[in-house]
């Protein structure tokens, strides 16, 4: 499941390494959105919403948008058909 969190009051490489060390979160990439720190959220499992909201309360950061993107057909499907491309 990807999730899109953009926010204020820190910068990339420091809430990659606070959203990482959350158990449902399984990856971090940055996103493309100039105006805010932009994170792309891999989860695996369970939903990681609400660990994330606690965090970026604890460490002051403001959330302007948090969301869980929604995977077309054909995205699952060639993930399912192409496994992954890193073996």
């Amino acid at each position: 499941t990807l999730f899109t969190l953009k926010i204020r009051g820190a910068d990339f490489a420091e809430a990659e390494e606070a959203l990482t060390a959350l158990h449902p979160v399984a990856a971090v990439k940055e996103g493309t959105d100039p105006d805010f720190t932009t994170i792309i959220i891999t989860a695996g499992g369970s939903d990681p919403r609400e660990a994330i909201f606690h965090t970026a309360v604890a460490r002051g950061w403001v959330i302007y948008e948090l969301k869980q993107e929604q995977q077309s057909l054909e995205s699952v499907f060639r993930r399912l058909t192409e496994g992954d491309k890193n073996d």
